[in-house]
């Protein structure tokens, strides 16, 4: 018998398909890290992007630092046909849930997550070989007699397309009922040990098992303002910096210094500055890369240094072509701000950016939600600034973009 810990070796040569999702619009990013990080070839859906890996590298996963959820796809149908009848439709997804061969997903979870209640083996014995009748009584009670040890599961359906009638809640339900059935788990929405994602597009679905219980995006910060970025966010926004070793990286605007802190733990050997003009900026990210610090020294790592200070970023204190990056959270005009004041201080801002940034090889990448005004400022300053790129990407479920842009070897 295996600790949950380890995996079965021909599990582990063997191959899976992970989906990982991410902010919309930065699923192009996403898929390099992968590549460039994990070695492996990945395609790109809305929102997602998949990609088949060793089953024993799978842990590897989790050090991307682009992505929020990561899942294990168990199985895929084309074309599913989905009943127009509540009852046939029960009927045919509870036989979908017994048909489905569990075991290397379930391994690869427990692996991956640690379980601890039941081994491995315990585990995969709740679900009847394929094609085999449903567990014995005896084996039944047996494992229902072990209380606390049974697992703990939920299905979630997330549902998108036309014609169906029926409701996401009704696909779960009946779902949930066939695996009920397949491994007499106990449901639990709230403390699941195992949540199993039922997606449904149109006629098509497929089924995985989510390997993560909360985003990846809730680490770095402790201490949050008005408009802190999540974390995979901050990393998205970084890797189209192409940060280099020795590069000087500068936040003007940094709020609760998502960026930089992000950016000094993925890209260390690049010097980060920050600052802002809130009262209440700085010290807060003082205290968020105090708790980052503190929890590298609690991992036997050495701590990670930002210069941090308060300053109006429409006069920066920065001697004349030294920064090598800009990047920031721009006031959107929505939470913080107002898209009168964004007319005034975006070129502003634009200006100061081209005085501080190196000539020909600086690069600014700025977030907004209020693309005209940064448009505008951006053609004003066409002389200092060249656009490079623009991606369009969903913030918090604000249309934002993200402007890539070049410096130029104008003086101003």
């Amino acid at each position: 018998m295996k600790n949950n810990k380890e995996i079965n070796d021909d599990v582990g040569n063997s191959f899976c398909t992970v989906e990982a999702t991410v902010v919309t619009g930065f699923e192009l990013i996403a898929k390099e890290e992968c590549e460039e990080k994990l070695g492996v070839s990945a395609r790109t859906e809305r929102g997602r992007i998949f990609f088949d890996i060793e089953c024993k590298r799978v842990k590897e996963v989790s050090h991307l630092r682009g992505i929020d959820h990561i899942y294990l796809v168990v199985h895929r149908v084309n074309n599913f046909g989905f009943p127009q009848e509540k009852e046939n439709l029960k009927d045919k997804l509870e036989k979908l849930a017994e048909e489905i061969y569990w075991t290397k997903g379930l391994i690869v979870w427990s692996y991956f997550t640690g379980f601890e209640k039941l081994s491995v083996k315990e585990l995969i014995n709740y679900h009847p070989a394929p094609n085999e009748s449903s567990v014995s009584t005896n084996h039944t009670s047996e494992q229902e007699g072990s209380g606390e040890h049974i697992p703990k599961f939920r299905v979630t359906c997330y549902r998108t397309g036309q014609n169906h009638n029926f409701t996401s809640m009704d696909a779960a339900a009946y779902f949930g009922g066939g695996i009920n059935d397949c491994f007499h788990w106990k449901v639990d929405m709230k403390n699941h040990d195992i949540e199993i994602i039922l997606n449904i597009e149109n006629d098509h679905l497929y089924v995985c098992i989510a390997l993560t219980k909360t985003s990846l995006h809730k680490r770095n910060l402790q201490h949050f303002g008005p408009t802190c970025l999540r974390a995979t966010v901050a990393h998205n926004i970084l890797w189209l910096c192409g940060v280099k070793p020795g590069d000087i990286v500068c936040d003007p605007m940094c709020g609760g210094g998502s960026l930089p802190i992000e950016g000094v733990l993925s890209w260390p050997e690049a010097h980060h500055i920050c600052g802002d003009n809130h009262d209440l900026a700085t010290p807060r990210t003082k205290q968020n890369l105090e708790s980052v610090n503190q929890e590298m020294k609690e991992m036997g790592k050495g701590s990670r240094v930002v210069d941090i200070m308060k300053w109006d970023a429409t006069q920066l204190p920065i001697r004349d072509h030294v920064v090598d990056v800009f990047v920031t959270d721009l006031p959107f005009g929505k939470r913080l701000g107002s898209k009168a004041d964004n007319r005034v201080l975006y070129p502003r801002i634009l200006e100061q950016m081209a005085r501080a940034s190196k000539l020909e090889m600086g690069r600014a990448v700025l977030l907004t939600h209020d693309k005209v005004s940064l448009t505008k400022a951006i053609f004003r300053h066409r002389r200092l600034w060249h656009q490079t790129r623009v991606i369009g990407v969903n913030i918090g479920g604000l249309a934002a973009a993200v402007f890539i842009l070049k410096r130029t070897s104008n003086l101003i």
